[in-house]
């Protein structure tokens, strides 16, 4: 307990060093319950009920049954969590006039699913707050318990209350603006961030927020302009700087980055996020050495950085140190399995390796178990089935990529003719002829591609 908490009056820091005392040297000197009431709040509110029970122990002492007490011994049961416990003891001795004690029913209602009657009783609340009292600070306790159920939508007539009473309270304008981001009403969101900043251009919070918007929605060149405003104010800002450091690697600047991420290190050594994205700027300035040493480093200083363990393989590959690599690689894919870029960088090195079984395990574990949208992977499943003569095989494979670059509207160089090939070496002539009519309207060297495959070709097919 720190007495001298800055939210106690004076009066009540005396207070609870009074009550302290006595029952450090366990007299039972006498509070009233208003006292009592006091003393047991603090310790709840810095959330240490274990205090709360002792002091509550004290206080039936003196006050044996008290209906107060007995509602904030609800209150310690609600912070532990024994909802139905807390409503019983509420229903029994609460004054329904006591806006704590409705608050507090109105929580346990909330937590226990009875949503719509704690909805009605926080409203009621709102709508009856004093003029003296603080509507913003209710408000924003309604939608702090709200809004950690995730019920959004919910609490926006809590701030929007809130705010009628108090315009300018930045707190809930920030606040609303991430609760709208989490509805997807980002452009709602961002308004309410700039409002914020027009209303004060050196609230950091407001910036950070503004950027990680612009941030997660690939707006980098906003996010970076966010965070070098939060910089300017905060020069010491670590997390704006390491955002910033995000953002100029996804815009291109590698060196920008590459100074930023040096710059955070020297305050934050062993952030394991930062060597990685180090590593990552020095594998793009074809500095391998360099990125595998960053890389090592974020490994020690997190082993379970799949980010680091995969760069580690990148750039022993780009030292030709190939059975590193895999190593690197096959580590990187035990703590993330579900990423198809690990699988497929493996089938290429496999493939190089000419293993071709072993590449097509790791393109069929992409297609059957993370992704089988994926045509890119579909091609290269394609190709590794050419390399074993399964033509049937790599014909499907190829014909599936086909059909998702055509529903995703993008395009891969080859595929008809690839496809023409493995049915023509399958005997399908009619499907390869479809394929290879196709392929000739695409690629003026069709032709001579196919017969230096299949000399033959021109007996089955209309070439």
């Amino acid at each position: 307990m720190n007495a001298n908490d800055e939210n106690l009056s004076e009066e009540d820091r005396e207070l609870i060093r009074h009550y302290e005392e006595a029952a450090a040297l366990g007299r039972l000197d006498y509070f009233d319950v208003d006292e009592m009431e006091i003393i047991i709040e603090h310790y709840l509110f810095d959330g240490d009920p274990r205090d709360a029970e002792k002091a509550l122990e004290y206080g039936f002492k003196l006050h044996p049954d008290d209906r107060y007490l007995q509602c904030q011994k609800a209150a310690i049961l609600l912070q532990r969590g024994k909802l139905r416990e807390a409503l019983r003891l509420l229903e029994l001795y609460r004054d329904a006039d006591d806006p704590v004690h409705s608050f507090n029913r109105a929580e346990i209602l909330y937590k226990l699913g009875r949503k719509h009657e704690a909805l009605a009783i926080f409203r009621d609340l709102v709508d009856n707050n004093d003029e003296d009292g603080d509507t913003p600070g209710l408000c924003s306790d309604i939608i702090r318990l709200i809004n950690g159920q995730q019920d959004y939508k919910e609490s926006l007539y809590f701030f929007d209350k809130g705010l009628a009473a108090d315009p300018n309270d930045l707190d809930l304008l920030e606040g609303k603006g991430l609760t709208l981001e989490s509805i997807g009403e980002t452009a709602e969101a961002a308004a309410l961030y700039n409002k914020v900043l027009d209303a004060d251009p050196y609230r950091v919070s407001a910036w950070h927020l503004l950027g990680a918007l612009h941030f997660d929605h690939d707006k980098f060149r906003d996010a970076l302009t966010a965070y070098d405003y939060a910089l300017a104010i905060e020069p010491a800002d670590t997390v704006a700087l390491g955002q910033k450091a995000f953002c100029q690697f996804n815009l291109g600047d590698t060196q920008g980055a590459a100074a930023s991420c040096a710059k955070y290190l020297k305050t934050t050594p062993n952030d394991d996020e930062m060597l990685s994205l180090l590593g990552e700027c020095y594998e793009s300035l074809d500095m391998p050495s360099e990125a595998q040493r960053l890389y090592q480093k974020a490994i020690a200083a997190n082993p379970k950085n799949n980010v680091a363990w995969f760069g580690a393989a990148i750039a022993a590959l780009n030292l030709g140190e190939t059975d590193k690599a895999k190593q690197n690689i096959r580590q990187a894919i035990s703590l993330k399995p579900d990423m198809a870029e690990y699988f497929m960088t493996l089938a290429d090195i496999l493939h190089e390796e000419k293993n071709t079984d072993g590449a097509i395990d790791a393109l069929l574990h992409i297609v059957r178990d993370i992704d089988g949208d994926m045509p890119y992977a579909w091609q290269k499943l394609g190709d590794a089935y050419m390399e074993s003569d399964a033509f049937g095989k790599a014909a499907e494979a190829y014909e599936r990529a086909i059909a998702l670059c055509n529903a995703q509207r993008v395009k891969i160089d080859g595929l008809p003719l690839l496809a023409a090939i493995a049915r023509y070496g399958n005997a399908d002539y009619r499907q390869a002829q479809s394929h290879y009519d196709q392929a000739k309207r695409l690629d003026t060297n069709a032709k001579s591609t196919l017969l230096r495959v299949f000399p033959d070709a021109a007996k089955h097919l209309t070439l």
